[in-house]
């Protein structure tokens, strides 16, 4: 008991309510010291105050109150820096599982084009680039002359549009010789060559070489389907047209069709 008036033995109901609140601050604020790891000065200032309003005369009620709100102050400066925390803990959450999601999507990348060789024009040619024109020189080197023989006995005129369009634009994609680079590649390697040119530039211009390719490459399935109706294509021409799908399903280049 702190508070009795001068004269009086016992403490009245309002002292006694005192006393309570003063004992709950008390205990308040040294669990908030020890669950929040804070300055035990807290606890120490609190008692000072509390001295120095016995001592002085103030009025019990006032402090209190005063108290109470200083707590609560304290109390929701912790809660926000709780918060605050609890919000960068949950970005840094999302970037690093953004990462490994984007890490996991690169590596199940490369791994489904690892089995298609590399053709490197330039030391810094990227890793899809080089890759995807490894695998039309494969085509070129296995299984073109029986595609091309193929689509020549179910188109046998030289003229026949669906003909012309794969037979002529084939030679964008392939080498034509071994140390010149297929001439659909032609401003992707002069972005590479550019000493000043920007990341969006290379970028912009990788894209296009793919996407050149990949109008190609579905161009020859719907080719393929219509010369089968009339002509019936042999084992070697149908693993030519499954090279063809494989690189389309393995570059995911299946979205990367002309629209008619």
């Amino acid at each position: 008991m702190i508070w009795n008036k001068k004269g009086s033995s016992k403490p009245n109901q309002q002292q006694k309510e005192y006393d309570h609140i003063i004992n709950e601050l008390t205990v308040r604020y040294t669990s908030l010291i020890e669950d929040n790891k804070l300055n035990p000065s807290l606890l120490k200032s609190f008692t000072s105050r509390l001295n120095s309003t016995k001592d002085g005369g103030r009025d019990i009620a006032v402090f209190l109150e005063e108290e109470l709100q200083e707590y609560r102050n304290i109390e929701q400066m912790i809660q926000h820096k709780e918060n605050v925390i609890q919000t960068q803990e949950k970005m840094l959450r999302r970037v690093h599982d953004g990462e490994t999601s984007a890490d996991k999507i690169l590596q199940d990348n490369r791994q489904r084009i690892a089995e298609y060789p590399e053709l490197r024009f330039r030391p810094n040619t990227d890793l899809e680039i080089a890759k995807l024109y490894g695998a039309m020189h494969y085509f070129d080197s296995h299984h073109w002359d029986e595609l091309e023989s193929f689509f020549r006995r179910a188109f046998p005129q030289p003229g026949q549009i669906d003909r012309m369009s794969i037979e002529q634009r084939f030679w964008r994609f392939v080498s034509t010789s071994h140390d010149r680079e297929p001439n659909a590649l032609e401003r992707y390697i002069r972005v590479l060559d550019t000493a000043t040119a920007s990341k969006a530039e290379r970028h912009r211009e990788l894209r296009e070489a793919i996407k050149l390719l990949a109008f190609f490459l579905h161009d020859i399935i719907e080719v393929f389907e219509r010369a089968k109706t009339v002509q019936t294509p042999s084992h070697q021409v149908n693993e030519a047209i499954d090279y063809i799908r494989n690189i389309i399903k393995n570059f995911r280049l299946q979205s990367l069709k002309r629209q008619n």
